[in-house]
């Protein structure tokens, strides 16, 4: 299951995001498309915050599993 954020609550979300962001980052492997899609959105909506925290906890996981979604297209 993923969870869609409503644009506009970064304030109240920032305090969640370190446990949040790595959890949406392995619903990138979810089996179902729409979930994958709903985390990509949602993911895209926090890149800000993600590339202003330390790159090796955030932003190389993240990245790694992108690559990993355009290598691996046969879902």
């Amino acid at each position: 299951m993923s969870v869609c954020l409503v644009v506009g609550c970064m304030n109240g979300m920032t305090v969640h995001l370190p446990d949040l962001v790595p959890y949406l980052v392995t619903c990138l492997s979810d089996k179902k498309a729409l979930i994958r899609s709903i985390t990509c959105w949602t993911l895209s909506r926090y890149a800000h915050w993600v590339v202003g925290q330390p790159h090796a906890v955030y932003l190389k996981p993240l990245m790694t599993e992108v690559e990993h979604m355009y290598i691996f297209t046969s879902y």
